[in-house]
Protein backbone atom coordinates (compact mmCIF):
# COMPACT_ATOMS: atom_id res chain seq x y z
CA UNK A 1 0.00 0.00 0.00
CA UNK A 2 2.98 2.50 0.97
CA UNK A 3 4.44 2.39 -2.63
CA UNK A 4 1.21 2.51 -4.54
CA UNK A 5 0.76 5.78 -2.08
CA UNK A 6 3.80 7.14 -2.95
CA UNK A 7 3.36 6.64 -6.60
CA UNK A 8 -0.21 8.36 -6.67
CA UNK A 9 1.22 11.11 -4.98
CA UNK A 10 4.27 11.54 -7.25
CA UNK A 11 1.39 11.46 -10.01
CA UNK A 12 -0.68 14.06 -8.64
CA UNK A 13 2.22 16.14 -7.68
CA UNK A 14 3.53 16.78 -10.90
CA UNK A 15 1.02 18.32 -12.58
CA UNK A 16 -0.15 20.12 -9.80
CA UNK A 17 4.06 21.45 -9.22
CA UNK A 18 4.09 22.56 -12.70
CA UNK A 19 1.18 24.51 -12.91
CA UNK A 20 2.00 26.43 -10.30
CA UNK A 21 5.41 27.14 -10.82
CA UNK A 22 4.86 27.38 -14.69
CA UNK A 23 2.27 29.97 -13.83
CA UNK A 24 4.67 31.77 -10.90
CA UNK A 25 7.21 31.56 -13.52
CA UNK A 26 5.37 33.57 -16.59
CA UNK A 27 4.51 36.15 -14.11
CA UNK A 28 7.95 36.97 -12.39
CA UNK A 29 10.22 35.07 -14.91
CA UNK A 30 12.61 34.14 -11.69
CA UNK A 31 14.12 30.56 -12.42
CA UNK A 32 15.54 29.69 -9.21
CA UNK A 33 11.79 28.49 -8.37
CA UNK A 34 11.64 26.15 -11.82
CA UNK A 35 14.65 24.70 -11.11
CA UNK A 36 14.12 23.72 -7.38
CA UNK A 37 10.74 22.38 -8.21
CA UNK A 38 12.43 20.06 -11.12
CA UNK A 39 14.74 19.13 -9.44
CA UNK A 40 12.31 18.03 -6.27
CA UNK A 41 9.87 16.41 -8.82
CA UNK A 42 13.14 13.98 -10.13
CA UNK A 43 14.08 12.96 -6.74
CA UNK A 44 10.97 12.13 -5.57
CA UNK A 45 9.98 10.54 -9.03
CA UNK A 46 13.24 8.30 -8.02
CA UNK A 47 12.02 7.67 -4.48
CA UNK A 48 8.67 6.38 -6.38
CA UNK A 49 10.11 4.46 -9.52
CA UNK A 50 14.04 4.35 -8.64
CA UNK A 51 13.93 0.47 -7.17
CA UNK A 52 15.74 1.74 -4.38
CA UNK A 53 16.64 0.14 -1.00
CA UNK A 54 14.37 1.55 1.72
CA UNK A 55 16.27 3.93 3.25
CA UNK A 56 17.41 5.46 0.11
CA UNK A 57 14.00 5.72 -1.01
CA UNK A 58 12.75 7.32 2.57
CA UNK A 59 16.04 9.64 2.25
CA UNK A 60 15.47 11.02 -1.60
CA UNK A 61 12.02 11.56 -0.84
CA UNK A 62 12.36 13.50 1.63
CA UNK A 63 14.90 15.86 0.12
CA UNK A 64 12.79 15.91 -2.69
CA UNK A 65 9.68 16.77 -1.45
CA UNK A 66 12.33 19.85 0.74
CA UNK A 67 13.41 21.70 -2.33
CA UNK A 68 9.83 21.28 -3.99
CA UNK A 69 8.34 22.67 -0.51
CA UNK A 70 11.19 25.90 -0.80
CA UNK A 71 10.60 25.85 -4.55
CA UNK A 72 7.12 26.93 -3.78
CA UNK A 73 7.70 29.43 -1.33
CA UNK A 74 10.41 31.22 -3.25
CA UNK A 75 7.84 30.97 -5.80
CA UNK A 76 5.43 32.60 -3.87
CA UNK A 77 7.63 34.89 -2.25
CA UNK A 78 9.04 36.72 -6.47
CA UNK A 79 5.13 37.08 -6.94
Amino acid sequence: VAEELHVLLFLIAVPISSYAIAAGWRKHGAWLPLLLAATGLVLIGLGAFGGLAEVQEIGITIAGSVLLAIAHYRNWQAR
